[in-house]
């Protein structure tokens, strides 16, 4: 009677072994939840590091990483965390040229039975008073040497504050431009300015640059518009 007793105590024990190495597994946290909100920021490079954390009893994989956009880095310092152990991905995203709400994910495969794939979410609204139309200077081909190159955008005022410029540069060794808005020039709530750039140059090639603008705006003090153009070689009739 005793020996039977004793064996099914060491059956039970076996058993209760068996079951809790059968259920140890791994399993993804994030702390601080899902999802990170920057709210309103300026055109730039957002950043964020997010801790994730083996909250399981089995050795967490990050089998892989997925981004919603190119514009989105996102390298973690270790993929094989053991029962309790952190791990740190980096995410950064480049808002340059973003306008409005943004909405970017990360998605992490891992060996997590329960959840195979956790889904992070990024989100900002990203406030420019500036905005451009096109957003780079039209490209101008063939133009005869020693000939003004005229090229132009609009710059639209979409904030709630007048904005006051600095003259504009244009950034292209050994050229040299004029512009049609100059230091002190201002442009009022919802007015739309023209901005005009004329380049003279006797010297053939393909010249590609930009043109910096400084202003008093709140969330882009200073941006750069590409500007591109051609001034081909000279012909005999060119002397005519």
């Amino acid at each position: 009677m005793k020996r039977a007793l004793l064996y099914s105590i060491l059956l039970m024990s076996l058993i209760v072994l068996l079951d809790n190495d059968t259920r140890a597994q791994p399993q993804l946290s994030v702390l601080g939840g899902i999802e990170h909100n920057w709210g309103e920021m300026p055109p730039g490079t957002l950043y964020v590091a997010k801790r994730i954390v083996n909250s399981g009893t089995d050795t967490l994989e990050i089998l892989g990483i997925k981004r919603s956009c190119g514009c989105t880095t996102a390298p973690i310092d270790k993929t094989k965390l053991v029962a309790g152990d952190t791990a740190t991905l980096n995410v950064s995203i480049d808002a340059m040229k973003q306008n409005g709400e943004q909405e970017r994910t990360i998605a992490l495969k891992t060996n997590d039975v329960l959840n195979p794939v956790t889904t992070l979410t990024f989100l900002a609204d990203i406030k420019r008073d500036l905005i451009t139309e096109p957003r780079s200077f039209p490209t101008i081909m063939g133009v005869k040497p020693g000939r003004t190159v005229t090229t132009d955008i609009l710059i639209t005022n979409t904030g709630a504050d007048t904005v006051y410029f600095a003259e504009p540069v244009l950034e292209i060794p050994e050229q040299q431009a004029s512009f049609t808005i100059h230091e002190g020039d201002r442009i009022l709530p919802g007015e739309t300015l023209p901005l005009g750039v004329s380049i003279t140059t006797d010297s053939p090639g393909f010249f590609v640059g930009s043109v910096l603008i400084r202003s008093s705006s709140k969330y882009v003090p200073q941006f750069e518009v590409n500007i591109q153009y051609r001034v081909r070689e000279p012909i005999a009739s060119d002397q005519k």
